[in-house]
């Protein structure tokens, strides 16, 4: 009796065994099959990547899957069942960030089974605020996710995260001008222009050189093609100074760009003409000046300017 049951003992292992073998063999994918399925999976991930860039409010609903085992392991700790991470990347999550940028560095697509693989990345993610502008970066960043095949789709059935934002580079953008802080602002650079022409009227040597900026980067472009720095500027307003009797200019237009609360560009249209010493007149009818204006220590000055028209001379009679 004995034997007869060590018998039967040994007949059942068999079969479980020869049935578990069967199983494996039945699960066995063969190497063209996982580069096939690896094809397949990476080639679903673009849509995936694609959406979550975008922050598609519905990205949950389209790549993952709604089923009891889903969990996401977020990279500060915690973890969301389907329902609690959807709620969280359409309320919390999509209304924070503009958009996402990744950077993927490496990638691999381990199969697990025909219609099941794990997808792992590595890399840097970017995430842009949407309030400022701010971006916090990730860097180093990687993910795994766990995904099976529903029909002809391949969805997301758990992902884990992990990363460490870094300090967020902030590019923090100035309030747009109100029209009355630009109608503010275009006085003052105005009164300032008309200064700018009144001290050239007196030939001032002395005086107009103040509303003009000492700077490195201070260029005039003038109507003959030349470019002078602040000082070759200079130098030349005292040689037409010294050279002239009276200057006068007549405005035809104005218009100002206010470009922001200290960068302001005017655009002068009119005409002028000067008297010389030696009895010649010089005129320019039309005259166009661009002038960029930028408000340094309390003060509109002049930065750049560049004027353009022909000059007409008519010779002193003898």
């Amino acid at each position: 009796m004995r034997q007869i049951l060590s018998l039967a003992v040994l007949v059942a292992v068999v079969l479980v065994t020869s049935g578990s073998a069967l199983a494996q063999d039945k699960e066995k994918i063969t190497e063209a099959q996982k580069v096939a399925i690896t094809r397949e999976v990476l080639q679903a991930t673009k849509p995936m990547w694609a959406a979550a860039e975008k922050m598609d409010p519905d990205y949950l609903v389209k790549f993952c899957h709604d089923e009891p085992d889903f969990q996401v392991n977020w990279s500060d700790g915690t973890t969301s069942t389907y329902e609690e991470a959807n709620k969280q990347w359409k309320e919390e999550i999509v209304p924070l960030i503009t958009y996402l940028r990744f950077t993927i560095r490496a990638e691999k697509v381990d199969v697990l089974t025909a219609d099941t693989v794990r997808y792992s990345w590595h890399g840097g993610m970017d995430a842009v605020h949407r309030k400022d502008g701010g971006v916090i970066r990730y860097n180093p960043w990687s993910e795994t996710w766990l995904v099976r095949k529903f029909g002809k789709e391949w969805k997301i059935t758990s992902w884990t995260e992990s990363g460490v934002p870094q300090m967020p580079a902030r590019t923090v953008e100035p309030a747009p001008l109100t029209q009355k802080e630009k109608e503010q602002i275009t006085n003052e650079v105005k009164a300032v222009g008309d200064s700018l022409m009144t001290s050239f009227e007196r030939l001032d040597a002395e005086g107009s050189p103040q509303f003009y900026a000492d700077s490195p980067d201070w260029a005039m472009i003038n109507a003959d093609g030349s470019r002078y720095d602040y000082q070759v500027t200079r130098k030349a307003w005292s040689e037409f100074f010294n050279s002239a009797t009276s200057w006068k200019w007549t405005t035809i237009r104005q218009n100002f760009i206010v470009l922001s609360k200290d960068i302001v560009i005017c655009s002068w249209d009119g005409k002028d003409e000067t008297i010389l010493k030696s009895g010649d007149k010089i005129t320019y009818d039309p005259h166009a000046y661009t002038i960029v204006f930028k408000k340094i220590a309390g003060q509109w000055k002049v930065i750049y300017q560049q004027d353009s028209g022909i000059a007409v001379t008519q010779k002193a009679t003898k």
